[in-house]
């Protein structure tokens, strides 16, 4: 998949069965702590309709929501939640985010979010709480290497908070479309 391939835009109410799909699968594979104390051993009759409401408490209570599109196809394939931070008065936090399972991450996922980021919050500072989840160490391990963050500090819960550095962004997004 090509970047050039790919765009954003605000989220809208019909988006809620593709996302929701893509929501199950990423928790699947991710098993975020929050969602996975809940569901673990628990039967579809349980967990689906749990996850359905969580996302769509996510959907009433953050401010900004925008869906990945792959343009040849014009299907959904990625979703990302901000809200207003409470980290810092006038900064932005990235709630969540998650892809297309079926897609193999790659440069395209990463030009998805920081064209979002830089479009959309281009004066603001960026903040996110990676949460628990499977294999954590190396989700840490891979947003410092796939991203520019500066890691804030670890919570008592095991939380790391990050702030996504953007001085950088124009400059890697224009490469990401180049290579």
């Amino acid at each position: 998949m090509n970047p050039k391939n790919i765009s954003y835009r605000k989220y809208k109410q019909e988006d809620f069965e593709k996302i929701f799909k893509l929501f199950v699968k990423f928790q699947a594979i991710a098993k975020i702590s929050q969602y996975d104390s809940v569901c673990k051993n628990q039967k579809p009759l349980f967990s689906l309709p749990y996850l359905a409401g969580e996302l769509q408490k996510l959907l009433k209570k953050h401010k900004y929501h925008y869906v990945g599109v792959n343009n040849k196809t014009d299907e959904i394939i990625a979703y990302a939640c901000f809200d207003d931070s409470i980290i810092l008065s006038g900064s932005i936090d990235l709630i969540l985010v998650f892809k297309d399972e079926d897609i193999r991450y790659n440069k395209v996922f990463k030009y998805l979010l920081l064209l979002t980021i830089h479009n959309e919050f281009p004066d603001k500072r960026v903040f996110a709480c990676l949460n628990k989840r499977d294999r954590f160490e190396e989700y840490v391990n891979f947003m410092k290497k796939s991203f520019n963050i500066n890691l804030m500090k670890k919570d008592e819960f095991g939380r790391v908070y990050i702030e996504f550095l953007k001085w950088i962004f124009a400059e890697v997004i224009k490469k990401l479309i180049t290579n």
